[in-house]
């Protein structure tokens, strides 16, 4: 029996094609524009500007965000904390099912703030390939595969992927909404995404370890960053881009004696991975690369101008049992946003003012180096994120306020090198370390 790949059918062919479907939904009809746009590993199905990303790899199809829910709001998809979940496998035989368990956040698009979150079940099965589809609209198309949401054992939705399109029809079994492919379109320029201030263009994603992999696959990149190239030279298009120190997953792997290197011209692109210690070549892709000078990390600097050193005033903090100002403070107005400094995880949220940080947000952060660090935004009058929420360099935390022990509005920013104090490598009690390390004054 045919395995299929269903990612060509998913993701099209990457030239955009354009079509507008008619749609039947709840006493209400009309057309939408769609158009499946790909950018590197992201390919998204927009329609009339909203959009749902979806993302891969070599065993699986993942789904990320969701701004196509309703006109004021959008969800995102985690498992165990990260962005994304895998949706469906990327080979199935006609009678699979997949069985994933996202758990899915819905926001309001105005703010970013939290609006509900569940934990859901979601199976899809592969039932049917069609060599040949015709639709409502007389239309047929070659080479289409149809999927269902299977809900107590029986098909609830159905959806509909052409090969080189994408998302082509969808029909709700019980109450028989449906839409469907109506016109080709061809000579319009491609449809704008809606920007949602909070979601951003290449956020941190959730992959799986492949099967094939024989070491623990969590690595991290320590080589210089990569673009990654239709082919070899800065002629050919750029199609991906590996950050210094993003954490990925690894295929097929072996050990190499050589530090920090990439390789791989002819055979598709390696770039060195570290684990415990130990250099690896990973496979990326099957483009070449170019590779990109290295140049030092830093967090993003946050906005005003500095108002209080690290160590400084040491009398004003020995009755706190601190050596000095354990933080780097920036005098900024009340209502200036507050934004991540690096990726990484929400681990406390404080929201009453009732010490000497008032209400504040703590974050845990794997820096390019290797080690853990926490991060402290004090001094706040707004949270925009919960605990367990991941969060990406740039995307906003709260807003500036007069809580706590202060005198001013600012932004108040604690670094603490976890295992720093008993390590000896800083004399204040709390790991706090001096953030002018990290961040440009």
């Amino acid at each position: 029996m045919r395995k299929y790949d269903l990612l060509p059918y998913l993701k099209g062919n990457g030239n955009g094609q354009m079509y507008a479907l008619q749609y039947n939904i709840a006493g209400r009809s009309g057309t939408q524009t769609i158009q499946t746009q790909v950018d590197g590993r992201l390919f998204y199905h927009v329609k009339d500007g909203q959009w749902e990303r979806f993302y891969w790899d070599d065993e699986y199809i993942y789904r990320h965000a969701d701004t196509s829910e309703a006109a004021d709001r959008y969800y995102v998809q985690t498992k165990n904390g990260v962005p994304g979940c895998d949706w469906v496998r990327r080979h199935m035989h006609v009678g699979d099912e997949y069985h994933a368990t996202p758990f899915v956040k819905h926001y309001w698009k105005a703010t970013g703030h939290l609006r509900a979150e569940a934990q859901c079940s979601n199976i899809l099965r592969l039932i049917a390939h069609h060599n040949k589809y015709t639709f409502e609209s007389g239309i047929t198309l070659s080479e289409v595969v149809e999927l269902a949401w299977i809900v107590n054992g029986m098909p609830e939705e159905y959806y509909y992927y052409a090969l080189g399109f994408g998302l082509v029809a969808w029909k709700q079994a019980r109450h028989g909404w449906e839409s469907y492919i109506c016109e080709e379109i061809s000579g319009r320029p491609d449809l704008e995404r809606e920007i949602v201030e909070w979601l951003p263009d290449h956020p941190p994603l959730l992959y799986h370890k492949p099967s094939i992999v024989s070491t623990p696959g969590l690595m991290q990149v320590v080589s210089a960053a990569l673009n990654v190239r239709t082919g070899p030279g800065t002629t050919h298009k750029q199609v991906w881009k590996l950050r210094q120190g993003t954490i990925i997953y690894a295929g097929a792997i072996e050990k190499v004696a050589i530090g920090n290197i990439w390789a791989g011209w002819g055979s598709g692109l390696w770039c060195a991975v570290k684990h415990k210690g130990t250099t690896y070549l990973r496979r990326v892709s099957d483009a070449e690369a170019e590779l990109v000078p290295e140049k030092p990390f830093k967090l993003l600097r946050p906005k005003g101008y500095v108002t209080q050193l690290f160590a400084k005033n040491p009398d004003k903090y020995a009755r706190f049992g601190l050596p000095g100002h354990e933080g780097l403070d920036f005098g900024t107005p009340v209502g200036t946003i507050v934004r991540a400094l690096h990726d990484g995880v929400v681990y406390r949220v404080h929201l009453k003012d009732d010490n000497a940080y008032g209400i504040h947000v703590r974050t845990i952060h794997t820096f390019p180096n290797g080690k853990r660090y926490k991060i402290i935004r004090a001094h706040l009058r707004s949270v925009r994120v919960s605990v367990g929420d991941p969060v990406v360099r740039g995307q906003p935390l709260g807003e500036i306020g007069l809580t706590g022990n202060t005198t001013g509005p600012h932004d108040h920013v604690t670094v603490k090198e976890v295992g720093a104090t008993a390590a000896g490598l800083t004399n204040f009690p709390g790991d706090q370390i001096d953030p002018a390390l990290w961040i440009d004054l």
